[in-house]
């Protein structure tokens, strides 16, 4: 007989994470990360909850579906796509790809999209993870700019150690100096980075586990 566990998820509380996510972005624009199912609260209930966020950040296209299904026209961003038709697919359904390695930048040169989309480009400032460094961001930069069908670039990096003794200011600093010359958005500051250092906001910011 299973045991009689129950979750009780309070849609006020995530409302109410959402509004002081929002309090601490301060003006920018707010991805709320929703990705493993809400971290297991539900990925349609969650959305429903943080309506006010102005765009949502999952990891694959079947949670993206569901969101799309449940009416949600609010930007998706996709933290990982895989192939030339995923990315074509992020076209058709309006998404936003993270694109981080010279493949998926090959991929996408190569795909015949039917629609505009925007791209973010993610920048490996110090978790030394996934990104561009500073040897092969401008090639890929220039190569997803000349596609016909991408609309806006925005930059993008993750934090190593923002709730750590280590922090962001490395980090920051090597984003804020270089590279230099590239007219985009940035989004930057995950939940950690978000509550402790106002400074490393950018232009949209990323709450996930905080909300």
């Amino acid at each position: 007989m299973p045991r009689p566990i129950r979750a009780t998820i309070s849609a006020g509380a995530l409302s109410h994470n959402l509004m002081v996510a929002k309090a601490y972005a301060s003006g920018a624009r707010l991805w709320a990360v929703i990705k493993a199912n809400a971290y297991g609260h539900g990925v349609e209930r969650a959305a429903r909850a943080l309506e006010a966020a102005d765009g949502f950040a999952v990891l694959d296209f079947q949670e993206a579906a569901r969101l799309r299904v449940a009416g949600v026209t609010k930007p998706i961003l996709m933290l990982e796509v895989f192939s030339s038709r995923s990315t074509c697919r992020c076209s058709i359904d309006n998404l936003t790809p993270v694109i981080h390695n010279a493949e998926q930048v090959e991929m996408l040169r190569l795909a015949p999209l039917p629609a505009e989309m925007d791209v973010y480009l993610k920048v490996n400032s110090g978790m030394n993870r996934l990104g561009f460094n500073a040897e092969n961001l401008r090639p890929a930069y220039n190569t997803v700019r000349m596609h016909a069908q991408v609309r806006n670039i925005t930059l993008m990096t993750h934090f190593a150690d923002a709730d750590g003794a280590g922090g962001v200011q490395g980090q920051l600093d090597w984003f804020t100096l270089w590279p230099k010359g590239f007219e985009a958005p940035r989004s930057l500051a995950n939940s950690a980075a978000l509550i402790r250092f106002p400074e490393a906001r950018g232009d949209w910011v990323r709450p996930g586990i905080m909300l």
